[in-house]
């Protein structure tokens, strides 16, 4: 469970219809991944996807969306190429040390979750074993979202005194920095 691929209308997976929906998680990210498909995720958060816009002009490179940033970066030149240099390769001998550790703490995970940092590497959290969460992914991707996205348009002086979280309009769990 530490990297998955997702279903359709799957049980026990991640629906890739659902998950890709804007205002599941994508909304918290300010239009980052809107021309994104992810089709897949690391236990970070980390998603495998198509460009869509790309893919309709059959260019079928698989791009990686870091957790933290959403940015994109090229993988593979195709879906298959994915399978053979990103995922088996990942399966069998893990790049990220920090997973392996998380595996050894954690175990195995369900689709249902994330691992990540508390607090978050972006506001200053420590990479340490001892700082994974497990949260809900739809729960994690919008805070890291929301994270994000303040830092962005944070003032050049700001530093941040609180994280408060809340539910929003549409009762979605959400994280506000409080600036100083």
């Amino acid at each position: 469970g530490y990297t998955r691929l997702f279903g359709i209308s799957a049980a026990g997976s991640v629906d890739s219809g659902e998950w890709n929906r804007f205002d599941y998680w994508k909304f918290a990210w300010e239009r980052r991944c809107d021309n994104y498909f992810c089709f897949g995720e690391t236990i970070w958060g980390d998603q495998y996807a198509y460009n869509i816009e790309r893919l309709r002009q059959g260019d079928t490179r698989v791009y990686f969306l870091d957790w933290l940033s959403m940015s994109p970066e090229v993988v593979a030149p195709s879906f298959s190429g994915f399978l053979e240099s990103e995922l088996i390769r990942i399966a069998t001998a893990p790049y990220d040390i920090m997973m392996v550790r998380a595996r050894e703490k954690f175990g195995d995970i369900d689709s249902e979750n994330h691992l990540t940092y508390a607090p978050s590497l972006v506001i200053g959290g420590s990479q340490e074993v001892d700082n994974i969460v497990a949260l809900p992914s739809r729960v994690a991707m919008i805070f890291n979202g929301d994270i994000a996205s303040q830092i962005d348009s944070a003032p050049e002086s700001g530093v941040i005194k609180a994280v408060v979280p809340y539910d929003d309009e549409l009762l979605r769990p959400r994280l506000r920095l409080i600036f100083s």
